[in-house]
């Protein structure tokens, strides 16, 4: 089945799609998609958990702070870099607080 159909099969609302170095897009349920392309980095250090660090950062502002699909995904592609260039998320990073 293809991603339209797995959606509606399954009543997704939102579906993260990653293409590794080539970034990726998020489609909607009603069909709206955002592309986002990944963050240049000055040095690769650790390239493990950067797809985990992307999709938390992208649901605290995609659900919990409300922003729209764009914005999420280019706040989300940011903090991967951070990852990926050994600059690690401090824990005041972490802490839910309304903006």
């Amino acid at each position: 089945m293809d991603l339209p159909e797995l959606m509606q099969t399954f009543r997704i609302d939102e579906m993260v799609i990653t293409k590794g170095n080539r970034g990726g897009f998020v489609r909607s349920l009603t069909g709206e998609e955002a592309s986002y392309s990944v963050n240049p980095v000055d040095s690769i250090h650790n390239t493990v958990g950067a797809g985990d660090v992307f999709f938390a950062s992208y649901l605290i502002h995609r659900l919990y702070r409300g922003e729209d699909m764009v914005i999420s995904c280019g706040k989300a592609s940011q903090l991967a870099a951070r990852q990926i260039e050994g600059r690690y998320i401090r824990p005041e990073t972490l802490k839910l607080t309304a903006s």
